[in-house]
């Protein structure tokens, strides 16, 4: 319950009147309903988190092929089921939509979604320039609306304990940070993954984990970028090599479809290093003075991780906010912008 406290002049200094506000009762007590926009596989792990989330609940779900979300409902348990987007922005029982569709649909639907007064959670990358993020988030300020892109990693507990262990300087001025993201992927050209139409390849799939992970922890602006690609028949970038620059700090990403990496990631210091493996969905994280382990943290709960994000965005939109700290347009915006000059430098070595 919230209370305001208030003091009365006949009252002696040690007693208070406590006066409920019920307006913010109702707000604390409210559920962000959501909608859900494109149930494949990543939405089902979304959903699936949900379990863990008392600040809202999954009340719908929306698909081009009306069949598919029937099944993604009776799978979770979700009321209304949409055959057709319209019908999800015109609910009026629906506070904000969750977008899990290919990356290339993403601006148009958050578009539809804001001028439908709808808060909006796109996953990554939320557009695939920065020019269709900056009209986004304009539509979002003139229809004075959350929207956040879904890179959920910045929420979870093993990462923000890696920025914490930096941020205290236990490893000194950050000189290096590292990341690889590779799995070896089905090449057939039919796969989402393998179709520009669709935009396909690993940067948009893998890299914006990288480039986020190194925009997290570096401070000052980027001055240069290297990258080297492979492509594949279709045209996509299978494999990426890059260098960003961020000041004095480098950072090194190497993406991949066609085998399995380490998946790591390594802030590198002058006093030690932080690691952490399968840094996109971290569970854990390791703290090292040069080569000795110093400490360690594991993140036990049993969620995959997106509740985290999922709880962020709801304390915003019942706080009334169009941004969430954590995540704010502008990482969005760098993310955009590194990515642009990024096909830019690879499609000049094509």
């Amino acid at each position: 319950m919230s209370l305001e406290l208030s003091t009365a002049s006949h009252l002696s200094r040690n007693m208070f009147v406590y006066v409920v506000n019920f307006d913010k009762v109702a707000v604390m007590n409210q559920k962000v309903r959501w909608g859900v926009l494109g149930p494949g596989h990543i939405a089902r792990q979304f959903v699936s988190d949900f379990q863990y989330v008392e600040s809202g609940e999954v009340v719908a779900v929306a698909s081009s092929k009306k069949k598919r979300a029937e099944t993604f409902a009776k799978e979770y348990g979700i009321e209304k089921v949409y055959g057709a987007y319209q019908e999800l922005y015109k609910d009026p029982d629906i506070d904000a939509i969750y977008i899990a569709t290919p990356h290339n649909f993403h601006f148009d639907q958050a578009k539809n979604a804001l001028k439908a007064g709808k808060a909006v959670l796109s996953e990554k990358p939320i557009t695939i320039s920065k020019k269709q993020a900056e009209e986004l988030f304009s539509i979002a300020k003139e229809e004075n609306k959350l929207i956040m892109e879904g890179m959920w990693t910045y929420f979870l507990p093993a990462i923000q304990q890696a920025k914490t262990w930096v941020e205290e300087g236990k490893i000194g001025k950050v000189l290096h940070v590292k990341s690889d993201f590779g799995h070896l992927m089905d090449k057939d050209p039919k796969n989402r993954l393998y179709n520009p139409d669709l935009a396909g390849g690993s940067i948009h799939d893998l890299g914006i984990y990288n480039i986020a992970m190194s925009a997290l922890f570096t401070s000052e602006q980027i001055r240069s970028l290297e990258a080297t690609a492979k492509f594949a028949d279709t045209g996509v970038e299978t494999n990426v090599y890059g260098i960003l620059r961020y000041g004095e700090v480098n950072c090194h990403f190497h993406l991949d479809f066609d085998c399995m990496l380490p998946n790591r990631l390594a802030i590198i210091g002058e006093k030690g290093r932080v690691e952490v493996d399968d840094f996109w969905a971290a569970k854990k994280s390791r703290l090292y003075k040069l080569d000795k382990q110093v400490d360690g943290f594991i993140d036990e709960h049993p969620s995959i991780g997106f509740m985290h994000e999922i709880n962020a965005f709801n304390e915003a939109f019942l706080a009334g906010q169009t941004q969430v700290s954590r995540m704010p347009h502008d990482a969005s915006l760098h993310f955009q912008e590194v990515m642009d000059t990024l096909f830019m430098a690879i499609k000049r070595k094509k």
